[in-house]
């Protein structure tokens, strides 16, 4: 396992990202490692990070995460180029334990704005401006 800044030579470059982490339990490690390995099929890689909570303290954290080499991975691009991916490439059309890539992304950016944003009173433009994109793909043109 690497350290994500190790790894990924645009990591230093992104911008703070927000999310959750969770404490799992010692005995249930490797049972939940093999459900996240499974998801994580398609080439993701695990990477430890810093997070810095809202307590002000630092934990370590495991992230799977796309590197370079890894066919689907996006690197920084332009969000339109993101959305379509997510939206009409062959990555939207796969399907995986949690569905497919498409309905992932659409309860991902629910959920985090449910449970994340609204918590701790932050808003991630990034992954607001992305889902509106995708979503604008979904619906018809008006001519």
């Amino acid at each position: 396992m690497h350290q994500f800044r190790d790894v990924d030579p645009h990591a230093s470059e992104l911008p703070q990202t927000w999310g959750r982490i969770y404490r799992v339990p010692k005995e249930e490690v490797p049972a939940i490692l093999a459900q996240l390995d499974h998801r994580e099929k398609a080439g993701y890689d695990r990477a430890e990070v810093d997070v810095h909570c809202t307590d002000n303290q630092v934990r370590r954290a495991l992230v799977f995460i796309a590197l370079p080499g890894n066919s689907d991975f996006l690197g920084p691009a332009p969000l339109k180029g993101m959305a379509h991916e997510v939206r009409r490439s062959n990555i939207a059309s796969r399907v995986g334990p949690s569905g497919s890539n498409l309905e992932y992304f659409l309860n991902l950016c629910s959920w985090y704005i449910l449970y994340t944003m609204r918590e701790i009173n932050v808003q991630d433009r990034h992954l607001l401006d992305l889902e509106a994109l995708v979503l604008a793909h979904e619906q018809p043109s008006v001519e």
